[in-house]
């Protein structure tokens, strides 16, 4: 699989699991993203850990989590407007969890709702924080 297909997966199976936990909208600027994104991605542990299946994601590197946000963009991915429309909740008129099993069965679907989960918990500790004034 080129980089590409994996980077679309990532984001299909990413969205597909935010929206199966109720997810309409997220953050996607750099700051807000990123951080969270990548901290959830190092904490993940997917059944399948195989370069063949999954990208190399890492800050300074060809593919940031930035690069997931633009391929699904580009894509004819049923989540490709997200960022102006919300996740769609019904990709391919099936619900989040079908779409996971039909269109990004590399990956159980308790392992995509797992970076789902790790990635809201992130967001949620960030948006807690209390701000620094110094």
């Amino acid at each position: 699989m080129e980089t590409n297909q994996k980077l679309l997966v990532l984001a299909n199976g990413f969205l597909a699991a935010l929206a199966a936990r109720g997810v309409t909208h997220i953050a996607t600027d750099n700051i807000a993203f990123e951080g969270p994104f990548l901290s959830a991605w190092r904490k993940w542990q997917p059944t399948v850990q195989s370069p063949e299946v999954l990208p190399k994601i890492e800050f300074g590197a060809v593919n940031q989590p930035r690069n997931i946000i633009f391929r699904v963009d580009r894509s004819t991915s049923p989540f490709k407007n997200f960022r102006s429309e919300g996740i769609n909740r019904t990709p391919h008129n099936s619900t989040p969890e079908e779409f996971l099993e039909d269109w990004c069965s590399e990956l159980p679907i308790s392992d995509w709702l797992s970076l789902a989960d790790l990635f809201l918990l992130e967001v949620e500790a960030r948006n807690t924080r209390p701000a620094d004034r110094s």
